[in-house]
């Protein structure tokens, strides 16, 4: 289980510091101007599904170790890694705003 903490931790991390990597070489900063780039905002998305996948396997664990192995579970892991995927919601949503405006605008 201590494998699973950490590899669930360098998955955030990554998507954390690719993230921070986007806003930083994006051509625009503002979102709603379009730079027509396409290749990062499908990396963004890949690991954006990343943090929602491993928000479900932290939670299936969870519920693994309380009720058929009746230990402890990672109740802190599994609380943040369902208020961060909370919190990136919005971001989720103004991604696929974006993907929606890029056939309209760079066509």
């Amino acid at each position: 289980m201590r494998l699973l903490q950490q590899a669930i931790t360098t998955i955030w991390l990554l998507y954390l510091s690719f993230y921070g990597w986007l806003l930083e070489f994006n051509k625009y900063r503002d979102p709603n101007i379009i730079d027509c780039d396409k290749g990062a905002e499908f990396l963004f998305a890949v690991f954006l599904a990343l943090i929602w996948l491993t928000t479900l396997i932290i939670w299936g664990v969870n519920l693994m170790l309380k009720y058929w192995d009746k230990t402890k579970p990672f109740w802190f892991s599994g609380g943040l890694s369902a208020a961060l995927s909370i919190a990136f919601i919005p971001k989720f949503i103004m991604w696929i705003q974006y993907n929606a405006a890029l056939p309209t605008k760079c066509g």
